[in-house]
């Protein structure tokens, strides 16, 4: 009985120790973003001994950049975090787009006074003078919004990383802790979190809630891609912010996450994940919206009993030429025709375009306009014998083909 008071006891003065020392942060993710791209940062200030409350993100529809009032909808998070954390200020952390996002609402003196400290992330220049501490944190060698020092702030450059990667790197991260604690030291974890899964149903781009969307979860063999079990391991339906779970993970489990919307004209989509090794509240499961720019834009993925659709995301950096490979069937995406620096390309959509069972490995001209995202003409062969065989890196994974009249299959490596 001892024993366990001093435990509980310890457990509290942990827990009232990290409340009164650290401030909760907001993270702002960038355009085509959603609150999953800070996965990684948030279980680095987990291992912090940072609350799970302390850490929170705001989702937007960056497709309608300029025609929502973002400040209003960041303010409604800033009041919720502190009414439930009890602090009297949050710290802000913007990346891409969301650094204009969050250098808006620092315009405003009402909202000012709610921030103590704010990190402008692979933002480029600050468009105003800001009252609020901020910290210009980026690296040279980010394609995308490039970098440099802005005058009058804070700045730190970290070389090599990619525009997503210098938001989620660990030298980031640690150049994040340390501006938002200059008073603490950075410690070696030492407790492994419970591997407690969730996340949300959205709709991709969007970031619309999935409301009722059901969940089956299944474990597969990555060697074969059979599923460990005819029925679900777990089964959810999504609340109507989206959310789901959690379940508790195994860490040696690969996992198949079947999203059935309730509208029977949406998608069925088919999510593969690698095994979790520490909690993550932040699984975003994408479904395929039926209207505005990103329906336009993902309206060639075929409906065809003949072929499977598969999406491929990078979850915490860029496939970059001459750095990365990926290589699904023997064809190679991270080539320098599909996947050069200046793409900066997170996602790769793979499937026959025209038809013809065919391979060509020509990018698809709708994806051409857009950074981040690639499309590639690759016919995946949906007999169940025509294995699916992707290599990320140091990564490995096989997947049986599901027919595209069924639902598109999505990877997401880690």
């Amino acid at each position: 009985m001892k024993k366990i008071l001093t435990l509980l006891l310890i457990v509290v003065c942990v827990s009232s120790s990290a409340q009164q020392n650290y401030t909760p942060i907001i993270f702002v993710h960038g355009m085509l973003g959603s609150g999953d791209s800070w996965a990684k940062p948030v279980q680095l200030f987990r291992g912090q001994e940072y609350p799970s409350e302390y850490l929170n993100v705001m989702d937007w529809n960056s497709l309608m950049f300029g025609q929502i009032n973002t400040s209003k909808l960041l303010d409604s998070i800033v009041d919720d975090v502190i009414a439930k954390t009890g602090a009297e200020k949050v710290n802000l952390v913007g990346h891409s787009a969301g650094g204009e996002v969050c250098s808006a609402y620092l315009k405003d003196s009402a909202y000012v006074k709610k921030v103590e400290n704010y990190i402008h992330l692979a933002s480029g220049k600050l468009t105003t003078d800001l009252t609020v501490r901020t910290l210009n944190l980026y690296s040279p060698d980010d394609q995308i919004t490039g970098g440099e020092d802005i005058t009058g702030i804070e700045n730190i450059a970290i070389p090599n990383k990619d525009h997503y990667e210098i938001a989620t790197s660990t030298e980031s991260f640690q150049a994040m802790f340390r501006f938002f604690n200059p008073n603490l030291t950075l410690k070696y974890p030492t407790s492994i979190l419970p591997k407690n899964v969730s996340g949300r149903v959205i709709s991709l781009g969007e970031n619309k809630p999935e409301i009722n969307a059901t969940i089956f979860i299944f474990g597969i063999n990555p060697e074969t891609g059979d599923r460990t079990s005819k029925s679900p391991l777990f089964t959810f339906i999504a609340d109507e912010n989206g959310n789901w779970g959690p379940f508790l993970a195994d860490e040696e489990t690969f996992y198949e996450f079947v999203i059935k919307p309730t509208n029977p004209n949406k998608r069925t989509v088919h999510y593969y994940r690698e095994p979790f090794q520490t909690e993550n509240s932040l699984v975003y499961l994408r479904t395929i919206p039926q209207e505005g720019m990103a329906a336009m834009l993902l309206s060639g993925i075929p409906k065809d009993k003949k072929q499977a659709a598969l999406a491929i995301f990078s979850a915490n950096k860029a496939v970059i030429y001459g750095r990365d490979t990926l290589i699904v069937n023997g064809i190679e995406l991270s080539s320098e025709q599909l996947s050069p620096a200046k793409k900066t390309a997170i996602a790769h959509f793979l499937y026959d375009d025209d038809k013809d069972g065919k391979t060509n490995g020509q990018p698809l001209a709708a994806f051409q306009m857009f950074p981040f995202l690639n499309g590639v003409d690759v016919f995946l062969n949906s007999k169940p014998k025509e294995l699916i065989r992707i290599k990320f890196n140091q990564n490995t994974l096989t997947l049986k083909p599901i027919p595209s009249d069924g639902g598109v299959m999505v990877v997401v490596f880690d």
